[in-house]
């Protein structure tokens, strides 16, 4: 009898199974140009609709032809092909009566798109412009820079429909960006587009720079300053002197970024100068005034010491790192700590300490980095030094959600390259230690 029920229950489960399977079948598409040619298919998404106008299905192309599987038998599909951002629905239908159909979806081929950038006057080019092209939802799809005659290469895209267009972005800087739109592109043809953008070829404004001097400033006198303008690779481009109105004076500059920069002369030698203050500027001739800040007296005694703390690290004394970065918060005193990246993370003792301090109001660390493993980078290549340092970077980040600017070379030892790459990685200090005969003379 049990024998009969099993028999009995495995023909029904057959049977519906059976069902199933005779109630669903598969589309296979290819994408082709109108040539005949296979397009690729990591580019590529393709709506599927039921009945004419019910989505059913989006779908990421992942191999081209793709088989399109689980679709119900007896269903009219028809489909939309979308290629950067581009959409062309297809005319024909197909009614899914069989296990498997194939169909061939052809949308047009792409057009040659080149662009030529000009200032404001229409004929002087724009040399090292960032040029974006970017789709119909902003989406990025070539990063490309103009030559000197302003010009870019010329890079083949989905020719676009009435109603979807590209967008070009050109740019000289973080903040100076001009948007030109809309950018057609016509199926095999090679178009040349002239952008004109509103920049001035040159700034023909004088720029006004000035100081903001600070109260008890030990050095006030304008013949100690000159102020140094460098672009925005950080390249001298000029300098000047302040006169009697405490000003400096600047013309005929390129629309761009810019760092003016104020140095005084140091008090221990009449020809070396040491850096006052900055300023970081777009310059675009919509203004000609600017004013540097005096970011740190450089003259005045503080009569202050920083504390910095070592070899920060997952279960190495962690109630007694807590305890000592509390006494510093309790009595509200600064302390930068530095951290093994390859160390970190996993000590929920000290992490969440760390993370509850940097989160508080009246937090008082900073967190440095004291590189991967604490092995010193003299013994490693550039190459090696720099990937240490990423990887410190991406764990403290991921760790404690802030990036270092501070570095504590492993061991205090340092070389060339080691300033190089903290450069190169956007560090403002490098913290080490200095070994004398005797202490310095206070």
């Amino acid at each position: 009898m049990k024998n009969f029920i099993i028999l009995v229950m495995f023909v029904i489960l057959f049977t519906n199974l059976y069902a199933n399977s005779e109630s669903i079948g598969s589309i296979e598409i290819q994408i082709k140009k109108w040539d005949g040619e296979l397009l690729d298919p990591s580019e590529i998404s393709v709506l599927v609709y039921q009945n004419g106008n019910s989505l059913f299905r989006n779908v990421q192309l992942e191999t081209n032809p793709q088989i399109i599987s689980e679709l119900p038998l007896g269903q009219k599909y028809s489909f939309e092909v979308i290629r950067h951002d581009i959409n062309y629905p297809i005319s024909n239908k197909v009614t899914l009566d069989s296990f498997l159909k194939k169909m061939v979806l052809k949308i047009p081929p792409e057009g040659g798109m080149k662009f030529n950038v000009f200032y404001k006057d229409g004929s002087t080019p724009i040399n090292n412009a960032q040029v974006i092209i970017k789709s119909p939802n902003q989406m990025e799809l070539v990063s490309t820079t103009t030559n000197s005659d302003g010009q870019t290469p010329r890079y083949w895209l989905q020719s676009t429909t009435n109603d979807k267009s590209y967008q070009v972005e050109i740019s000289l800087g973080e903040n100076i960006s001009y948007l030109h739109s809309p950018i057609n592109n016509s199926p095999n043809v090679a178009t040349d587009f002239k952008i004109i953008t509103p920049w001035p070829s040159l700034i023909d404004e004088r720029i006004i720079v000035s100081l903001e001097k600070v109260i008890n400033s030990d050095h006030t006198s304008n013949d100690l300053f000159k102020i140094e303008l460098y672009d925005k690779n950080n390249q001298k481009v000029s300098e000047n002197t302040l006169n009697y109105r405490g000003e400096a004076y600047f013309s005929n500059l390129l629309v761009g970024e810019y760092i003016f920069k104020a140095l005084v002369k140091s008090v221990d030698s009449e020809s070396e100068f040491i850096e006052w203050g900055n300023a970081q500027v777009s310059l675009i001739g919509d203004h000609n005034i600017v004013k540097i800040s005096e970011e740190v007296s450089i003259y005045s005694n503080c009569n202050c010491v920083a504390f910095r703390f070592d070899d920060v690290q997952d279960y190495f004394l962690n109630q007694v790192q807590t305890g000592l970065f509390q006494s510093f918060k309790d009595k509200d005193a600064p302390l930068t700590i530095g951290v093994i990246g390859g160390l970190i993370g996993t000590d929920s003792i000290l992490v969440d300490y760390i993370k509850e301090n940097l989160n508080s109001e009246n937090s008082n660390l900073e967190i440095a980095s004291h590189s991967w493993n604490n092995v010193p980078l003299t013994t490693m290549s550039k190459e090696k030094q720099d990937s240490m340092i990423q990887l410190t970077n991406e764990s403290i980040e991921e760790t404690f959600n802030v990036v270092p600017t501070v570095f504590i070379p492993p061991e205090n030892v340092f070389n060339e390259d080691t300033i190089n790459v903290l450069k190169e990685n956007n560090f403002s200090h490098l913290s080490s230690s200095i070994q004398q005969d005797a202490p310095p003379s206070i």
